[in-house]
């Protein structure tokens, strides 16, 4: 039987969107001043260095589970900046980096998409029209040779 790491395929997905379309504000009343800086927002956390996992992770607000310090831990959705589930329960399981013989494309841990159940994990955020916005996603999926798994 092929190891954990014999099972795996990578794939780095680069979406690109460019909105050429200048901003256009309606129905901003006189006495409301409104800057298009206002909204741009950082993506935040990207590479799910926060919360870091430390041997006292258990005993922290937001922990939900642990396989053990160095191992897979769920935390609410709350606890990890800047990222929301759709799971049904809140949960994020974060991985350090090493674990199963995998790293993390950057940083020292990285996510588990659909880790219990199908669900989402995302960042809401806006930009001003006219910018510029590349985002790269280094996936990782397993190899099964009886199910078959898309990224």
């Amino acid at each position: 039987m092929p190891t954990f790491v014999e099972m795996v395929a990578t794939c780095t997905q680069t979406f690109t969107v460019n909105d050429t379309e200048p901003p256009v504000l309606h129905d901003i009343p006189d006495d409301v001043e409104f800057e298009c800086s206002d909204c741009v927002q950082s993506f935040l956390n990207s590479s799910f260095e926060n919360p870091v996992q430390t041997t006292t992770s258990n005993t922290q607000a937001n922990f939900i589970a642990w396989g053990g310090y160095g191992s897979w831990i769920y935390w609410h959705e709350n606890g990890v900046e800047g990222w929301d589930t759709e799971a049904s329960d809140n949960r994020i399981e974060l991985h350090p980096s090493g674990f199963n013989n995998i790293n993390s494309a950057d940083g020292n841990q990285h996510a588990e998409l659909n880790a219990h159940q199908n669900s989402d994990l995302f960042q809401t955020f806006c930009t001003v029209p006219t910018t510029y916005l590349q985002l790269v996603l280094p996936t990782l999926k397993e190899v099964n040779q009886t199910i078959h798994q898309t990224i």
